[in-house]
């Protein structure tokens, strides 16, 4: 016992450690030829030993393992070492350095060949040593991996950590762990390093740096329960900085915070392999695994694969199986060529700002950015090396906007030129809305997005440029199916192309802003296609329309056949639908600049109601011929001539000869002279104008000219040339012909009408005359008018010969004048009686406007109606004023009769009438034996002219004369509700009462 004690003591002194020390390295030297030394050591042979400063070296005499301090605590205590064995409690690492360097033409690094940089010398033979260690302590420990040749270096820190060793058999190549805890590792992956060259390139050779060719077991650790925390991870090329973008640098990675869980770990230099992996990390950008797990990861020489994988980022869900299948670890460097991939996904997410950030800025894609809020989900397998994949099933959508599932395969992805496509959709689903807002330069005009929702089963087949492809698109304005053959492999303008497109049932006006046109069904086979760009565009084109329908109405059996090209239609239209039987033949050039139009029409029939153009059921037929060119009317020179055409009324089964129609237009540097010559008519306009600017530049001018009289009518000005100035001029004959077949009952002989109007001077003139003009019982005789506009001026006369109704002359030299200026138009009245040629109407008017008010008056205090004349009181005036009504002692009145105005709240007005004679009414009887005459006094009472309801009438006659019967004294008493409903009259006699219902149209 006091030996014991004895030795504790000694153990205790310096002598003791400074000869513990000795022996220590003693040992090393006996055992290895690496160089070492010690900086301190504390030796206890009952607890344990710390060594400081332990520095080893490789045979580079460069640093191999440097321990700032290694602390061993024991099982036993030292004395087990006579028993050739030592149990360790643990082993305690702090401020470690582990440097491996991979020197030039030396091999691969592996776990066996970093060990045989312990050069061990010779056994002297002897007892196997036997060594235990329960646990291992690290404290910011770092292991480095420097590759000369490669300018790389890695290193990997750990900030903290403890293992739980439960079997340490080095001899058998087997080192296994409980369990291992680390937290604040750090590791940096550094590519171009700047190492410093070493200046013996020679290799090293096998006597000092043995290769591991006869290593056939490798060295195995496995780890039972690994987890990390607290840890990042880095990746830097040297040779370029990075640009501080957030989005993902292969060449700049950086990863924070991981946590990581790995159950069953095993690693050595032939494979790794683990299972139950849980890992989160995050960037420094947006970008976060919240978790990844791996059922089971396996790292072998021909196969790297990640079992049930299952990672969440911030913005997308992936659930995935991947294997790389290979013959060794070295057909990684052809990856595309020798790897065999093996992906299932299922039902996996992918945000788009994920995708972003795994895209170099310069790199983006503004289609990405756009939709940086969607998420794609993918549901499929893939299958194949890189060159050769190909997939049975994959299904993807984006929100509820696109669907597709398809079955594809790919080969030669990576040769360009040699990409080989099979592509067969099962179904894709989407919008031209959609497509337009994912692509904005995917531009079409509006009316596009009428097709709604789209799908498309169908087939790809071929090259990325020289491919078939064969389908049906499904939308909601029918079906469109396609068989094409494309090849751009010499660029889009010198494409070549052929195929068939047809239309099933599709609503084909709708694209063309024709709403009209549906139904549609069609084909059309496009043979010898070049170039897929309108400058380059040159087909030939078959068309056959089985079906289609227009305004309602169905037609059949058409076609087209010619060539089609940027500048040129030309080709033969064929129509055999009995309501619209025609053939056209010619061509239209220069489709792109100024179209030239040279053509031959043979109408046989063509129902003009079917197609809109006539409310009548009238049909045509005719020769057609044209040789012109323009854009539009008013650009357009040459001429048009129809011949031998006929218009037929088909309900009544009656013709009218149209003869010829002969349409020109020249242009010179006065302008553009248009005439249409008729066999009923001819018209010519000259000057600098356009077609479609005569009627707006008129009512410009009328609107300059009278600002106050027509700011209320809100009449649409549209913008007209300042420098329009034209003549026009109308000649017709003989007109009843075509109004009687048209069915109006109108009748117009020997009619002219000219004029001008020159915008910038602010004049215009019109000058009509006709000879006879005649509308149902109504009959005018040389009609003449003549109106001009000067300036703020506008004076309009009007004057026929005779008026006729019911075929009696009823007035004779008819004459009205008209003159507007600025705020006051003034109207004149005048005509003579049918029979004494004495005044039947002589008035004078004068209508005045301020702001919103209306004033009428009287002239003259003397009127003549009916050839009586009367007087006007002085003062009389009707005006309106914001909606209301205002009338001031407005009576007229001769020697037995007069007529007084009276406003009611004014809103209405009150109208009365004293001893009116009622035999003005025989001039509207058609039966001239029922003559009626009477005096009467009448009560009219309208309560609201805005609304003309509730009008009254109260009627008293006396002396009561119908047919030559007298009747005394009749009074009516009418009521109008308004003006759709019937008017009501009750008539009473002195002999009877009878009560009419009547209805006003």
């Amino acid at each position: 016992m006091f030996a014991i004690f004895l030795f504790f003591i000694l153990a205790q002194t310096a002598s003791f450690q400074t000869w513990s020390k000795a022996q220590i390295i003693k040992y090393l030297n006996d055992h290895i030829d690496n160089e070492f030394s010690v900086g301190n050591i504390d030796m206890n042979v009952f607890t344990g030993f710390k060594i400081e400063k332990l520095l080893i070296k490789d045979q580079k005499s460069d640093t191999l393992i440097y321990c700032g301090v290694l602390k061993v605590g024991l099982a036993q205590g030292l004395g087990s070492l006579w028993n050739n064995a030592l149990s360790i409690e643990s082993i305690e690492l702090t401020d470690a350095l582990i440097f491996n360097v991979r020197y030039k033409y030396s091999e691969p690094t592996t776990l066996n060949q970093f060990i045989k940089q312990f050069n061990r010398k010779k056994s002297t033979g002897g007892k196997g040593f036997q060594l235990n260690i329960e646990t291992v302590k690290l404290n910011n420990v770092s292991f480095v991996n420097e590759n000369i040749s490669s300018s790389s270096r890695d290193i990997y820190t750990i900030g903290k950590g403890k293992l739980q060793v439960r079997t340490f058999e080095p001899k058998a190549k087997h080192i296994a762990f409980r369990s291992a805890d680390i937290s604040n590792v750090y590791v940096l992956l550094s590519k171009n390093f700047p190492i410093d060259s070493f200046t013996n390139t020679k290799s090293p050779g096998r006597d000092s740096i043995q290769e591991d060719e006869n290593c056939e077991i490798p060295l195995v650790i496995a780890v039972d329960q690994v987890n990390i925390s607290a840890s990042s991870f880095n990746l830097h090329d040297f040779r370029k900085p990075s640009d501080g973008i957030s989005r993902f640098d292969p060449r700049h990675i950086e990863f924070q915070n991981i946590d990581v869980s790995l159950n069953n770990f095993v690693y050595d230099d032939l494979k790794m392999t683990w299972r139950n992996q849980i890992m989160c990390l995050a960037t420094k950008s947006d970008f976060v695994i919240k978790n990844l797990n791996a059922e089971y990861v396996s790292i072998l020489p021909d196969l790297i694969g990640l079992y049930n994988c299952e990672l969440t980022t911030g913005n997308s869900y992936l659930k995935d199986t991947v294997e790389l299948l290979m013959s060794s670890y070295e057909d990684l460097k052809n990856f595309q060529e020798n790897v065999y991939l093996n992906i299932h996904s299922k039902n996996s997410e992918i945000g788009v700002q994920d995708i972003l950030y795994f895209i170099p800025e310069k790199k983006k894609v503004d289609i990405l950015n756009r939709n940086i809020k969607k998420k794609i989900r993918i549901d499929g397998e893939i299958l194949g090396q890189i060159n050769s994949l190909k997939s049975n099933q994959i299904h993807l959508s984006v929100d509820r906007d696109l669907e597709f599932e398809v079955r594809v395969a790919i080969r030669n992805i990576t040769k360009s030129g040699e990409e080989l496509l099979n592509i067969k959709s099962k179904k894709l689903r989407s919008s031209i809305g959609f497509v337009k807002s994912l692509v904005p330069q995917f531009k079409l005009p509006e009316q596009y997005d009428r097709l709604g929702n789209c799908d498309f089963v169908g087939e790809f087949d071929g090259y990325f440029e020289d491919f078939v492809s064969y389908g049906r698109f499904g939308t909601e304005l029918g079906y469109l199916v396609t068989d094409l053959r494309i090849d751009i492999s010499q660029g889009k303008s010198k494409a070549k192309y052929s195929g068939s497109i047809a239309m099933d049932n599709f609503y084909l006006g709708a694209l063309f802003s024709q709403l009209d046109l549906r139904g549609v069904n069609l084909k059309a086979q496009v043979r010898n296609g070049t170039g897929l760009t309108w400058e380059t565009l040159n087909a030939d084109l078959d068309m056959n329309v089985g079906s289609a329908q227009y305004k309602g109405v169905n037609y059949s059996g058409i076609s087209f056949n010619g060539k089609l090209n940027k500048d040129l239609l030309d080709g033969k239209l064929i129509s055999t639908d009995e309501k619209l039987r025609l053939k056209f033949q010619g061509k239209i050039a220069n489709l792109n600049s100024r179209p030239e139009f040279d053509f031959t029409a043979q109408i046989f029939q063509v129902n003009l109601k079917d197609l809109g153009l006539s409310k009548q059921n009238f049909s045509i037929t005719a020769n057609m011929e044209a040789d012109l060119e323009g854009k539009n009317i008013d650009d357009a020179t040459g001429w048009l001539k129809i011949d031998q055409g006929v218009l037929i009324d088909m309900e009544r089964q009656t013709k009218l000869n149209l003869g010829s129609i002969q349409i020109s237009k020249i242009k010179d540097i006065s302008g553009a002279l248009l005439k249409i010559q008729t066999e009923f008519a001819q018209a010519s306009l000259k000057g600098n104008v356009k077609v479609n600017d005569v009627f707006p530049a008129l009512k410009y001018l009328v609107s300059q000219s009278l600002p106050l009289w027509t700011q209320e009518l809100n009449w649409s000005i549209q913008q007209v040339d300042p420098a329009t100035n034209f003549d026009f001029y109308i000649d017709i004959g003989k007109l009843t012909p075509l109004l009687q077949f048209a069915r109006v009952p109108m009748s117009l002989e020997n009619a002219t009408l000219k004029g001008n109007l020159n915008k910038s001077a602010l004049e215009a003139s019109l000058n009509g005359k006709v000879e006879k003009l005649e509308y149902d019982t109504h009959k005018l005789f040389d009609l003449k008018l003549d109106a001009r506009v000067l300036g703020n001026k506008v004076q309009a006369n009007i004057s026929s010969s005779k008026y006729n109704f019911n075929n009696k002359t009823w007035l004779n030299e008819i004459k009205a004048t008209l003159l507007a200026e600025d705020s006051i138009m003034n109207l004149d009245l005048y005509s003579k009686d049918s029979v004494s040629k004495n005044d039947f109407i002589v008035a004078n008017m004068q209508v005045s406007k301020h702001l919103n008010s209306y004033s009428f008056h009287f002239l003259d205090e003397t009127l003549v109606l009916d050839s009586n004349k009367w007087t006007v009181r002085p003062g009389s005036e009707i005006k309106y004023s914001g909606g209301k009504w205002y009338v001031r002692d407005f009576e007229i009145e001769n020697k037995y009769r007069s007529v007084s105005i009276e406003d009611i709240d004014n809103k209405g007005i009150q109208i009365y009438l004293q001893n009116v004679n009622i035999d003005i009414l025989n001039l509207w009887l058609r039966k001239k034996s029922f003559v009626v005459s009477g005096i009467a006094t009448v009560d009219i009472k309208i309560p609201d002219l805005s609304k003309l309801e509730k009008i009254n009438a109260d009627i008293a006659v006396e002396y009561t004369k119908i047919g030559g019967v007298h009747y005394g004294k009749v009074y009516l008493f009418a009521v109008l509700d308004s003006l759709n409903s019937p008017l009501k009259i009750k008539l009473k006699m002195s002999i009877n009462s009878i009560f009419l219902r009547l209805k006003v149209h």
